[in-house]
């Protein structure tokens, strides 16, 4: 099922006027395009991740392309689930009233920003090839300037859609701005817990 309505203005719309664009999609169809913006954040956060853990290292960029491309459609679906999930258990203990499914389009459509900076990605990539993912950087070393830059337009955009995450989450559970953080930290908190407990029993059971 489409959006019955302009999809113009809401590509446009969700980065300046974030809460009457989320609403209006929350009111007319909340699936729309959630899946597609989710599978790609999941390949940039794959590509982030491939990068920061020096894979070009160990492989060459094909199979890093390959690889980021089959784990981040994966990963990217999982994680909007999981948000989705959390994000409505902790709201809910706040008082929020917005279902999973409208959480889910809140997350999908306020990382926009992040998903733009994709094609940078994959310019960082045709000017320096797998020195991307690489300890060693002599092609960037040499002329750091067009790297810096597009480092910087990713941090900038990534502050972004952390902005437009928190407006579009209080705007789907009623919240104020700064509830919205709490409900968020909150699904966080939910998040890491399990993971600390595990390793508090690892921890116990070897010494």
């Amino acid at each position: 099922m489409g959006y019955q309505g302009d999809t113009v203005n809401l590509w446009t719309n969700i980065w300046l006027q974030p809460r009457q664009t989320i609403q209006e999609i929350i009111d007319t169809n909340a699936q729309y395009a959630v899946i597609p913006l989710a599978i790609l954040y999941g390949i940039w956060n794959a590509l982030s991740r491939a990068s920061n853990n020096e894979m070009g290292d160990k492989y060459e960029l094909s199979s890093i392309l390959f690889g980021t491309i089959l784990s981040g459609t994966i990963g990217g679906l999982i994680t909007l689930y999981v948000v989705g999930w959390l994000l409505k258990i902790s709201g809910a203990w706040l008082g929020g009233k917005a279902t999973a499914e409208h959480l889910r389009a809140a997350f999908a459509w306020s990382i926009i920003p992040v998903i733009c900076t994709l094609p940078l990605c994959f310019i960082g990539i045709a000017l320096y090839g797998n020195e991307i993912f690489s300890s060693e950087t002599p092609a960037i070393s040499a002329d750091p300037i067009p790297f810096f830059v597009l480092l910087a337009i990713q941090f900038i955009l990534a502050c972004w859609a952390s902005v437009l995450m928190f407006i579009c989450i209080a705007q789907v559970q009623g919240f104020s701005f700064w509830k919205a953080i709490g409900n968020f930290l909150l699904a966080a908190v939910l998040f890491v817990a399990p993971f600390f407990v595990l390793a508090m029993i690892f921890s116990a059971f070897r010494n």
